[in-house]
């Protein structure tokens, strides 16, 4: 009988370490499994704030939802920790993000990384890079610029995320929504207003309207932008793109000839 060496131990230790971290399971190493908000909570640190606790409660519930919201009022934000939520906690499960710019996708998947290496060790990943990430348990999210619609296609998502969807090519909007037939997956889609047009506009105030749950949130919704930050910005922008970016309201932009 041959004696085991250290090196021998040291290997067969990394090996089972490795198994550990392929078949790592959170809901196995947390004996639960938390729900949207209070994973999200946990996450942030903070409590959110109540249209986002509302955004929470309905997401899982709404196959199309639309958020018009102010700027910098946290919609990047919970939308991710939504994200990150499915991606941890159902297997096999695919999100497909469209972005204004390959920046802001690749700034987007940084939170939803952020989110996701909180619960799961980052050797546990699958794939890990700038516009892509595969958890241990197959769930999987791909981030593409909406510059390149096509690249949405040959993806089968059960949620498909468009940030700053009012600023999406509707060529984006006829390559990725088929996509969710076969899943009958979900659609939210969230942005800033641009103006009485495009899909997102049809969402909240045109012949779409009836088939989304929307949130129209405006920058009194958020604490963290006081009257005074409001006050400059108006100053700043004019009164009329100050409704637009900060009220999330549709308006006809400057120099429209007609209504």
């Amino acid at each position: 009988m041959r004696l085991l060496r250290l090196s021998d131990i040291d290997r067969m230790m990394r090996e089972l370490e490795d198994l550990k971290l392929k078949n790592f399971d959170p809901i196995r190493e947390l004996g639960y499994i938390p729900s949207q908000l209070d994973f999200a909570e946990t996450v942030q640190g903070s409590k959110m704030d109540p249209w986002q606790g509302a955004y929470m409660m309905n997401a899982p519930l709404q196959s199309r939802i639309g958020i018009a919201a102010s700027r910098q009022s946290g919609k990047s934000t919970v939308t991710a920790l939504f994200v990150a939520h499915c991606l941890i906690f159902v297997p096999g499960f695919m999100c497909l993000v469209a972005s204004r710019s390959l920046r802001q996708a690749s700034h987007y998947l940084n939170k939803v990384r952020d989110a996701v290496l909180s619960v799961i060790p980052r050797d546990a990943m699958r794939t890990l890079n700038r516009l892509s990430m595969e958890l241990p348990n197959g769930s999987e999210i791909v981030s593409i610029p909406c510059a390149q619609p096509d690249a949405g296609r040959g993806f089968s998502p059960h949620l498909v995320i468009l940030d700053e969807a009012a600023f999406a090519p509707e060529e984006l909007f006829r390559a990725i929504t088929p996509s969710l037939a076969a899943t009958q997956g979900a659609l939210h889609m969230l942005s800033s207003p641009n103006g009485r047009q495009g899909y997102f506009f049809e969402a909240f105030e045109g012949d779409a309207k009836d088939v989304f749950w929307n949130q129209r949130v405006k920058w009194q919704d958020c604490p963290r932008i006081t009257k005074e930050i409001a006050d400059m910005e108006r100053i700043a922008l004019g009164d009329l793109y100050f409704r637009q970016e900060f009220g999330a309201e549709f308006v006809t932009p400057l120099g429209a000839f007609f209504g």
